[in-house]
């Protein structure tokens, strides 16, 4: 049975779903929309994102995760201007924060937490303004992962393994590329991609 996402997608294509009918299959919405794009009632790009999507349903954390070895992360020390000069040199707008390894993360700093500190730098203490990390195994499905940081207000999660050591970190942003990225192309899947404004979440 396609999930909430599917019919989401159906909507943002202006598909109205019948009420009466609670559910929808997969094969049944993807033989939809192949009918629909041959006969150009939606195009053809617009069913190649449909099919990212059920693709993308199957996917696990661990599958688009940037892997531990390309995490970019700030100790716990870390000053105001550690923090915002490692920003300004990678063009990134959070940060993992470790305690004693990389296998100890304690919290995630998003720059623009900091913004209040921009006139005050001495006063900043990272432990107090930093969240609390999300942490996810790897074998969490990707719809679910979405869901978690939706409602814990995050955009950045850990994942673990069974050992609670650090695999990597996965962002809404790598979860919106697997998404609208073309079919076969996995040359963006796992590297690090944060060069945005910073967040208003």
């Amino acid at each position: 049975v396609v999930t909430f996402i599917a019919r989401c997608v159906l909507r943002l294509f202006g598909i109205k779903t019948n009420a009466k009918k609670q559910s929808y299959t997969e094969e049944e919405i993807k033989t939809f929309f192949d009918m629909s794009s041959e006969s150009g009632v939606i195009e053809e790009n617009e069913n190649r994102m449909m099919s990212q999507v059920f693709k993308f349903s199957d996917l696990e954390a661990q599958d688009i995760m940037v892997p531990r070895t390309k995490i970019r992360a700030v100790p716990q020390n870390a000053s105001y201007r550690d923090i915002i000069e490692l920003s300004q040199r990678l063009g990134y707008t959070r940060f993992p924060v470790f305690r004693k390894s990389i296998d100890d993360i304690v919290g995630i700093i998003y720059l623009k937490d900091m913004l209040a500190y921009r006139q005050k730098q001495s006063e900043f203490v990272l432990e107090k303004v930093m969240r609390p990390p999300l942490y996810i195994l790897g074998t969490k499905k990707i719809t679910s992962v979405q869901e978690l940081l939706f409602e814990s207000h995050h955009s950045m999660a850990v994942i673990v393994d069974e050992y609670s050591g650090t695999d990597g970190v996965i962002t809404e942003k790598d979860i919106s590329r697997e998404i609208f990225a073309l079919p076969g192309d996995n040359s963006l899947r796992g590297k690090v991609f944060d060069f945005d404004a910073v967040e208003n979440k």
